[in-house]
């Protein structure tokens, strides 16, 4: 999914969306509200799992360009994922 975003394949993103998600989020509503991220490297560090369900904890870096700022800086996330039907899907 993050290779898809950092690419700017934001079709591609939302195919990572819970059939769920999915049903209620049209790609074309999706496609309205997706953003281009300012990061440009992610990493995902660790995933606590517990049967059908994972807390992902994703680290990103991007670029401020701001001079108030450093050139960069790097700050870590969570990310819900859900198993359905043998496969993983991302649930915002």
């Amino acid at each position: 999914r993050w290779d898809a975003v950092l690419k700017g394949d934001q079709k591609k993103a939302y195919t990572y969306l819970t059939p769920e998600v999915r049903k209620t989020l049209t790609e074309e509503a999706y496609l309205k509200q997706a953003r281009p991220t300012a990061a440009h490297q992610i990493k995902a560090l660790r995933a606590d799992c517990e049967s059908a369900e994972c807390m992902v904890v994703v680290e990103f870096t991007a670029k401020t360009g701001r001079r108030d700022l450093p050139p960069e800086i790097t700050t870590s996330y969570r990310e819900r994922w859900v198993r359905d039907q043998g496969q993983w899907w991302f649930k915002p």
